[in-house]
């Protein structure tokens, strides 16, 4: 509907140039009406984003097609009078009176998503002088998720037998497609840089910490196959082969540290936020997070991962690593991701700790602070759908009486 409307198409500068033939008046009327229509786009940009990433689809908008320019400046549109917004536009893009708009860049001065990606894959924005607002930020992981998921799409059509007939150099490989998520993965690790510059100077800015729940999901998405995740939980095309740990991550979660460290921060980052400052998602981010540490903790008891993690008073040994607590610069959680070193731990909202080789134990914490939150159908729903889990499975009965073989 955008797209046919030619909402979507580039626009002329709206920097104003005014002259005795034109009124700040008409200037600012104009430039509203262009930026409410450019507004409209973008939250459907966003609203593209999200639904994709929480229903595991293809995004419907493409980078190439987003060419009208980004929202402008919150100072800008909240102007109540043309005057007001006339100065404001002379403090941002530095116009006068008199000056004509072709003399500034307007790339620089209005550009797309579009052009901004363009700059974010040339690393021409880590370059520059001034922080990216969270808005633009934002709207970057449209086309990141975007190159994330069709990769993963082209991932899941390779066989996991090597291939019998010799392939041209040219010709796309598993291991070729594999570099090219890499390559993604160093983009969105680009993309953090970028948003940890802002946040450090504006650390209590909720669009950032939103921003960063939203990465650590699409992170996880590299690292991990929630469809997969939520078929296991379901009991679905796994019931033969489900003890099978390295079947397991095989489908289900392939870097467990990267996995582990980007669940805790997304528990990390929704405590950090007012309950009247939560999306509307934040019960559905919790959810992902807490499956998929759900999935590993049945990994865990089944590999003998939990043994002599703690003494049998149930008190925590040394070198325990709160990853719900430690941030992404916190050196214990980076010898956690890439060493192993230290044993996982959430913590409950009366401070007790929990251990990740309890799948109950998971689901409980995940309770709690779904609980500890604002009502709303979506969290209900999702809570009970937890507390389902936790009774189809017993996890624990089932490690003392494993299933007997089909042979036996």
């Amino acid at each position: 509907m955008l797209k046919h409307a030619g909402m979507l198409e580039p626009q002329p500068c709206m920097v104003p140039s005014l002259n005795d033939s034109t009124s700040a008046e008409f200037e600012w009327r104009v430039w509203v009406q262009r930026e409410a229509r450019n507004r409209l786009v973008y939250n459907y940009v966003m609203l593209d984003q999200e639904l994709s990433l929480f229903y595991d689809t293809a995004p419907l908008f493409t980078i190439t097609e987003l060419r009208c320019p980004l929202p402008g400046p919150e100072v800008l549109w909240m102007s109540s009078s043309s005057e007001q917004w006339f100065s404001a536009m002379q403090s941002v893009y530095g116009c006068t009176t008199n000056v004509n708009p072709q003399l500034l860049s307007t790339a620089s001065a209005t550009p797309s998503l579009y052009d901004l990606f363009q700059d974010f894959l040339h690393d021409n924005l880590s370059r520059g002088q001034r922080h990216l607002p969270p808005q633009q930020l934002r709207l970057l992981l449209h086309p990141l998720q975007a190159l994330l998921y069709h990769l993963l799409q082209m991932l899941s059509c390779f066989s996991d037998t090597p291939g019998t007939r010799r392939t041209s150099a040219r010709s796309v490989t598993k291991s070729s497609t594999l570099h090219r998520l890499e390559e993604v993965q160093d983009l969105l690790q680009r993309w953090y840089d970028l948003s940890a510059d802002y946040g450090k100077a504006n650390p209590d800015c909720p669009v950032t910490r939103c921003n960063l729940i939203l990465y650590h999901l699409i992170s996880l998405n590299a690292v991990t196959d929630f469809a997969e995740v939520e078929r296991f939980a379901r009991r679905e095309a796994f019931d033969r082969w489900y003890w099978d740990i390295s079947q397991l991550h095989k489908r289900c979660i392939f870097q467990r540290g990267e996995a582990v460290f980007h669940c805790g921060q997304v528990f990390r980052l929704l405590r950090l936020m007012p309950n009247d400052r939560r999306p509307a998602w934040c019960s559905a981010a919790m959810y992902r997070a807490t499956l998929i540490l759900w999935v590993d903790s049945i990994s865990r008891i089944y590999s003998g991962a939990q043994a002599n993690k703690r003494d049998d008073s149930g008190t925590p040994q040394s070198g325990s690593v709160i990853i719900d607590q430690a941030t992404p610069e916190d050196a214990s959680i980076n010898a956690y991701v890439w060493n192993g070193t230290g044993v996982a731990m959430l913590t409950r909202t009366d401070g007790t700790r929990v251990t990740l080789d309890k799948p109950a134990d998971i689901l409980s914490y995940a309770i709690q602070n779904l609980d500890a939150g604002f009502s709303s159908r979506i969290g209900d729903g999702i809570k009970r759908k937890l507390i389902t889990l936790g009774n189809n499975w017993n996890v624990e009965t089932m490690a003392v009486f494993p299933p007997v073989s089909s042979g036996s």
